[in-house]
């Protein structure tokens, strides 16, 4: 069984999740998709946070109910000309069952 691969993209009017994958033939292809309307978003930058996180979680979710597949990570494409990515590197463990990341354990990565 080959693993998923979800791409999320924010524009400035709406979110689009899709999820690729090999079909029973072996090609790849769109397995599902999803697309939002999008608020807190202008002219490529956030504006309200809290409202863009939500219809992020929300797209996610439904992407999983309407495919039937787990996520457990995205590939991300933001348009946005003050955009910088930083390339860096660290480690955080963590001790519960459930594989959770906290704040906690991305500061001290």
């Amino acid at each position: 069984m080959s693993k998923n691969i979800v791409g999320l993209d924010i524009g400035n009017r709406n979110i689009c999740a899709s999820i690729s994958g090999e079909n029973e033939n072996g090609e790849f292809e769109v397995l599902d998709f999803i697309v939002k309307d999008l608020q807190g978003v202008s002219k490529g930058k956030i504006i309200d946070e809290e409202s863009v996180v939500k219809t992020i979680k929300e797209c996610l979710k439904e992407l999983e109910e309407k495919s039937g597949h787990n996520i457990r990570g995205v590939y991300l494409s933001l348009k946005n000309n003050d955009c910088r990515m930083v390339e860096n590197k660290g480690y955080s463990y963590t001790d519960n069952d459930d594989s959770l990341v906290f704040k906690e354990n991305v500061e001290e990565a």
